[in-house]
């Protein structure tokens, strides 16, 4: 038995026992590809090239679903929730990163960081592509080539947030432009929100 705590191990959770919850259109689910808390950078609102950590990223049939999880707490006052700028913002680089690397077949990370520079940095505000001698362009290279096969075009990424709730959870109201919201109610462990991973 695993048990954890927390908006990851709820993460991990969703996509060992409700992959169908969180892709209702899915059809190849032994094909697809799940990436759990994959890391491009830490700090990704200060680093030049870091833009921190997504939850999850399926690939699955052509399609790439970049997720976002949130934990509600019925302990909290607030009723009411968003996603944080730099969040949105990490959905819009790695988006850009996919639209760029599927231009053309590369020959080497460093054929790509050289062509999509400039371009890269002006529509990123202000970002640069990584070295491949950093972690950072080691992690993004295997990441693209990785889910290459999923893509087609910019409609083929969607962002989705996953919403985590005990179940008789209150109502509560999200704010997340662009993003499909998806509750999933779950029964904790304990009162202090454990979960039964398997």
């Amino acid at each position: 038995m695993i048990i954890g705590y927390g908006e990851d191990s709820l993460t991990l959770w969703a996509l060992r026992n409700n992959i169908k919850t969180i892709l209702p259109k899915i059809i190849d689910i032994d094909g697809a590809i799940i990436l759990y808390r994959p890391s491009f950078g830490r700090n990704g609102g200060y680093s030049h090239s870091g833009f921190g950590e997504f939850d999850a990223i399926i690939g699955y049939d052509k399609n790439i679903a970049l997720i976002e999880s949130k934990w509600v707490d019925d302990r909290k006052k607030t009723r009411k929730y968003t996603l944080e700028p730099i969040q949105i913002r990490r959905h819009k680089i790695f988006k850009l990163y996919f639209e760029l690397w599927n231009r053309q077949n590369w020959t080497s990370w460093e054929d790509f960081r050289c062509s999509c520079y400039k371009e890269f940095n002006k529509r990123s505000n202000g970002k640069t592509i990584p070295l491949i001698s950093t972690k950072l362009g080691c992690n993004l290279e295997y990441t693209l080539k990785l889910l290459k096969h999923y893509y087609v075009d910019k409609n083929s990424i969607e962002d989705i947030l996953l919403v985590f709730k005990p179940k008789k959870s209150i109502q509560n109201n999200w704010s997340a432009s662009g993003f499909k919201i998806v509750e999933i109610a779950y029964i904790p462990e304990s009162r202090g929100g454990h979960i039964k991973i398997e």
